[in-house]
């Protein structure tokens, strides 16, 4: 991977996802669980996602020094997380629930896609994640049916969807996808057929929860060609939580901790 510039910039890409995902989760922890079991559940979600993180740049990095400054020493203009990995929100469970969701399924469909790749360390990796992603759409799902049971968890989740389900278009909005495909050989894989499969796993959930699909799949498929994240062009609530993830590198890029 070293010398793969396409690969290293897509891998970078999927680190910040994770990042943002995992750490957006231990924002305000002791305000999201229900009970502290949950509390406690999060905690490790959000370990596993950053340890993702982490895994995926150790691929072509030489040390946690060049690891913190492609995670806190970019500025926001080279930052390519999806939209849909920055979501933030104030204390709403449903919408919690529902962000893990599709954003998880999503991410399932990148581990497919990166499994096509024919890089070993990237394999060793991606083998390790899917294991632990599996365990976490598992755990959403079944929050998800919980909240479910009643029709004020249902509208809860309805609208949540409503704010979320567009951000799968930003998610898979990126122009590395054609890039590694044609770098490897996968010319039946686009940002369009990843869309198409993502929404092929997700709608029966939602239906299954008893929601309606917010947008048609046309319209997700025209939005493809809006440029946001992947271009690092970031939603509304980006830069504060840019500005305080990045505040202590920022202060002193040089630290060294332990």
């Amino acid at each position: 991977m070293q010398e793969n510039t396409v690969l290293i910039d897509f891998v970078n890409q999927w680190a910040e996802d994770e990042f943002w995902a995992g750490h957006l989760l231990t924002k305000k922890i002791y305000e999201y669980g229900p009970d502290l079991e949950e509390n406690i559940a999060i905690g490790s979600i959000s370990q596993d996602e950053i340890g993702h993180c982490r895994m995926l740049l150790s691929l072509h990095t030489t040390g946690e020094k060049q690891i913190d400054h492609l995670i806190y020493g970019k500025p926001p203009e080279q930052i390519k997380v999806s939209r849909l990995a920055e979501y933030w929100y104030e204390y709403d469970w449903a919408r919690l629930v529902m962000k893990q969701l599709i954003y998880d399924i999503c991410d399932g469909v990148r581990l497919s896609f990166g499994g096509e790749i024919p890089d070993s360390g990237l394999q060793d990796v991606l083998r390790l994640m899917k294991r632990e992603e599996a365990v976490h759409l598992e755990h959403w799902m079944e929050w998800a049916l919980l909240i479910s049971e009643d029709s004020q968890g249902q509208s809860l989740l309805q609208k949540a969807a409503g704010q979320i389900y567009p951000l799968i278009s930003d998610f898979f909005a990126d122009p590395l996808i054609e890039r590694v495909s044609a770098e490897y050989g996968l010319n039946s894989v686009s940002a369009k057929s990843l869309l198409k499969q993502c929404l092929d796993e997700l709608n029966p959930r939602l239906i299954q929860l008893g929601l309606s699909i917010p947008c048609p799949e046309q319209e997700m498929i025209g939005n493809l060609s809006v440029q946001g994240g992947r271009y690092g062009l970031h939603s509304s609530g980006f830069m504060p939580l840019y500005n305080e993830f990045t505040l202590v590198y920022r202060q002193n890029p040089d630290m060294v901790w332990g």
